[in-house]
């Protein structure tokens, strides 16, 4: 079945990947099909706040050098993204420094749980994302500069 509401954010959910995770190109690395495949798992398996927690976690300085796995301080932007997309005016007002943290610290704010509205809300964001990263080229990690 259609899901008008998905469809109505695919083409602002590809200018934002373009802007925050394409770096304004066309090519995205494969790493982020795989972030933004396993977050609706991880809503499913955990719930919203603990997997917007995980995938918000930026990774410590130590860890990104001893990794051998690629890029996973930048798991946190399919949060941002999701953030971003559901609350374009808030977005704006975010800190660089706090965009990690972004929907976790807006779903803090929320009473819990969370009205199933209000989570299928931010699944359909996620999917509207996932769609849109799509129309990208998908590069090997290690491929992109």
């Amino acid at each position: 079945m259609r899901n008008l509401r998905i469809e109505a954010q695919i083409p602002e959910a590809i200018n934002i990947l373009q802007r925050e995770v394409a770096g304004g190109g066309t090519q995205i690395t494969d790493t982020f099909k795989g972030y933004f495949a396993s977050f609706g798992a991880a809503v499913i398996q955990s719930g919203l706040l603990p997997a917007a927690i995980f995938f918000g976690q930026k990774d410590s300085i130590k860890a990104k050098k001893d990794s051998k796995s690629g890029p996973k301080e930048a798991r946190w932007k399919v949060t941002w993204c999701i953030f971003v997309l559901l609350f374009p005016k808030q977005a704006a007002k975010v800190p660089a420094e706090r965009q990690h943290a972004a929907l976790k610290d807006y779903l803090l704010t929320r009473p819990q749980p969370l009205p199933a509205a209000e989570v299928q809300q931010i699944l359909d964001a996620a999917l509207a994302l996932k769609m849109a990263l799509r129309t990208f080229e998908l590069v090997e990690t290690d491929a992109k500069p």
